[in-house]
This record gives C-alpha cells, sequence and structure tokens, in this order.
C-alpha cells in the first residue's frame, strides 16, 4: 500500500514540474511579445517629432555649369551640382536617379564642415529627375521615412549655341539649360515667330516715339503760345530793323 502511495506522489510531482516548465515558457513568449511592442513604441510621437525636426532643415538645390578645357577648340562641357544642405546626425538620405535608377545613401558622415554634399551629373543630355527620402538614423526610429525631396534637373539645350540665338538669349527656347524637350522644326518656328514679334514690336515703339514726340511739342507750343510769339515778333522786328540800315549804308 505505501509503495502506491508512494508512486501516486511521484507521478503527481513529475506531472506538477511538466506544467511548471511549460507555464513557464509560456510566460517567457509573453514576455517576449511585450518587449518587441515596447521597441515598437519607442519610436512615438515625442521622439519622431525630434527627427522631423532635424529633417525639416535639409534642403536641395541645383546648379547648372560650364567648362572651358582651355584646349583651343573653343568647345565648352555643361554639367549640374547638386547640392543637399544641412544634413544632421539625426537622419541619412536614400537618393534615387532616374537616369540610372540606382539608389544610394548618404549621412552626416560624409558632408563637408558646412554638413553639405555635392553631387555632380556630368551626362546632361537629358532630364533628370531625383528622388531624396529623408529616413531617421536614431536608435529608436531607425529607417522610419520623415520627409521626401522630388527635384527634376534640366538637360543641355544644345540648340542654344545656334546663330539664330545669338541676340535672343533670353528667350526661353535659347537658354542653356532646359527642362522640356525641343526639336529642329519647333525651335525653327518658335524662334523665328519670336523674332517677328520683336521686330514689329520695334517699329511700334518708333512710330510711338515719333508721335509722342510731335504730341511733346505740339504741347510745348501750345502752353508757351504767347512767349512764342513774342520771340518771333521781336524777331521779326529785329531782322526789319537790320534790313533798312542796311540799305542806306549802301545807299
Amino acid at each position: 500500500m505505501m509503495k502506491k502511495v508512494c508512486y501516486f506522489l511521484m507521478a503527481f510531482l513529475c506531472l506538477f514540474a511538466f506544467y511548471g516548465i511549460v507555464g513557464a515558457d509560456e510566460q517567457t513568449d509573453e514576455k517576449v511579445v511585450k518587449f518587441d511592442d515596447l521597441q515598437n513604441v519607442k519610436c512615438g510621437s515625442s521622439v519622431k517629432s525630434k527627427d522631423l525636426q532635424a529633417a525639416s532643415n535639409v534642403k536641395v538645390a541645383y546648379e547648372p555649369l560650364e567648362y572651358d578645357p582651355k584646349d583651343g577648340t573653343n568647345r565648352l562641357f555643361y554639367y549640374v551640382d547638386i547640392t543637399v544642405y544641412n544634413i544632421p546626425d539625426e537622419v541619412y538620405v536614400e537618393v534615387y536617379n532616374s537616369k540610372s535608377r540606382q539608389t544610394y545613401t548618404i549621412d552626416s558622415s560624409v558632408t563637408n564642415d558646412d554638413r553639405a554634399i555635392r553631387l555632380r551629373q556630368k551626362d546632361t543630355s537629358e532630364i533628370v529627375n531625383y528622388t531624396f527620402t529623408i529616413k531617421a538614423r536614431t536608435k529608436e526610429c531607425y529607417g522610419e521615412t520623415l520627409r521626401t525631396i522630388k527635384l527634376s534637373v534640366p538637360k543641355y539645350n544644345a540648340f542654344s549655341q545656334r546663330a539664330l540665338c545669338a541676340d535672343i538669349p533670353e528667350y526661353y527656347m535659347c537658354k542653356t539649360f532646359v527642362s522640356y524637350d525641343i526639336d529642329s522644326a519647333k525651335f525653327l518656328s518658335s524662334v523665328t515667330s519670336y523674332k517677328e514679334e520683336l521686330e514689329k514690336e520695334g517699329k511700334a515703339q518708333v512710330e510711338e516715339g515719333k508721335t509722342s514726340m510731335a504730341a511733346a511739342t505740339a504741347k510745348v507750343v501750345s502752353k508757351n503760345k504767347g512767349l512764342i510769339i513774342g520771340i518771333v515778333l521781336v524777331a521779326a522786328i529785329v531782322a526789319t530793323v537790320l534790313i533798312i540800315k542796311r540799305k542806306r549804308s549802301v545807299l
């Protein structure tokens, strides 16, 4: 009888130990879930707002430039510099180029003393669209997208070097860099029309100037009519006196 009681107690203890282990595993899993949730909660509004503030300072701009190799050929080379300004330590920037279709990353570790980095685009044969995705670099929000900046970089306009553009560099189709496509037929038609319009405006301005001058003269005459008449009379009297004196001296 005592043996049966001992076997029963041992079986009960084993069963209790087994459920204790299972219960401990379940509690451990529950703690892991809560820890993961806590990791997600860390990038809360207060933390993210600081990252957003840092990201708001990032600016992007481009500058078209020309290079003269001074090799006697009088040929200029054109390129564009894209500058990303104010990159703080709290963010990194993913740069996507629509021409190369590649994405690369920049951050404050590669910037100059002004926290800026210059990207040079040497191929200016077509318009290139850039996307700058600014993401959090902080431990709590790493990888979170904070802001996106899109930039369209113009292309070099070969038509700007044609003789037709020599005297109208201000015309939009004669700009060195343009953000639209131009073909020969459209260029010739548009520039010719523009020059004809300028010629008409020039003639109109000349005619308007002549009219204005005549009107101004008439206005002056009308306003000083009495004075002018007086001057004419005095001049006539003086002339008459001089003629009379001359005739007497001849006699």
